[in-house]
């Protein structure tokens, strides 16, 4: 009987271990209020692994069309599953708040999805926004 017991108990180990997805666990974007023409960057963490996500991006949900896909890379100096993206706010951009949905794609090339965020059009991973000002 112990040894069935300790066989099972080991099966739901092992399939915990394997199942361990990653998730999005915080999102920063600095500064939040940003002016024209200055940089944004984009700072988000995960838990898991770097080799666990094949690819994030950014998906404007104001300007799906017209906003360019921003894509984060995994920062190597960190020991964390951190990704990263900088880059200028376009001097001809309207003011106002921008809404971004983000979409990460896993190494079997699934998204991971946020219960809170399914109903998303483009990216189901988590959302952020940023504020851009005069």
């Amino acid at each position: 009987m112990k040894k069935l017991t300790f066989l099972i108990l080991l099966i739901f180990i092992v399939a915990s271990v394997f199942a361990a997805k990653p998730a999005l666990k915080k999102t920063v974007v600095t500064p939040e209020k940003v002016k024209l023409g200055a940089e944004v960057s984009f700072v988000l963490t995960f838990s898991g692994k770097k080799e666990d996500i094949k690819s994030i991006k950014l998906f404007s949900v104001e300007f799906p069309y017209e906003a360019p896909i921003i894509e984060l890379q995994p920062d190597p100096e960190s020991k964390d599953n951190v990704w990263k993206a900088v880059g200028p706010v376009p001097y001809e951009a309207p003011l106002g708040i921008y809404n971004w949905e983000i979409k990460a794609v896993d190494k079997k090339d699934k998204e991971i999805v946020d219960k809170d965020c399914k109903d998303q059009t483009q990216g189901k991973t988590g959302k952020l926004a940023f504020e851009i000002i005069s």
